[in-house]
């Protein structure tokens, strides 16, 4: 008798945990969303998007556009918003350039002390090539500040930034989350 209890019981827990994964199979993993069992779909968080070929929904993070802007604007001329959004390769190439650009300020400032000869002789060279690097940086931050602000970038996944609004100085309404 205890026997047929057991292999009852038994019987109905593999058979909660055969139907458990059966629902879990078929509602897909939200992360950052809520699952509509109705449509059967996963609505992401603000911010939030899915990756395509991935089976998880709602798994990737945007970044904030106004954040990328404000990171660009202070220090973009060093390539540290292209290294944030993760485009590695011309964050890096903007960062050499920078550090070029200081090792010739350096060179210079170091001959005019200790080497006034060699710096009155190398002074026009030298002053091409820093007035050159300076301006290629230069150029290359104003460009990037105009692609940062109109979104006209995307980040190292190959993705949009996320455009958050927010309330303006002034605005007395409110702003409800279909409006976000």
């Amino acid at each position: 008798m205890k026997i047929v209890i057991l292999s009852a019981l038994f019987s109905i827990l593999m058979f909660i945990i055969i139907i458990d994964n059966y629902v879990q199979k078929e509602t897909p993993i939200c992360n950052n969303g809520v699952y509509n069992s109705t449509t059967k779909e996963c609505t992401c968080s603000l911010g939030y998007i899915t990756l395509p070929d991935s089976i998880e929904k709602c798994n990737y993070n945007q970044y904030n556009s106004h954040t990328v802007f404000c990171v660009q604007l202070l220090a973009g001329y060093t390539g540290l918003a292209r290294i944030y959004i993760q485009d590695y390769y011309m964050g890096f190439h903007q960062l050499l350039l920078f550090i070029l650009f200081c090792i010739e300020m350096f060179y210079l400032d170091y001959t005019r002390k200790f080497d006034p000869i060699t710096y009155y002789g190398r002074h026009k060279m030298m002053s091409f090539v820093w007035k050159t690097t300076l301006s290629t940086i230069l150029l290359w931050w104003v460009v990037d500040v105009f692609r940062f602000y109109f979104n006209f970038i995307v980040d190292g996944n190959n993705q949009s930034f996320f455009i958050s609004k927010t309330k303006y100085i002034g605005y007395s309404g409110s702003i409800s989350e279909t409006e976000l």
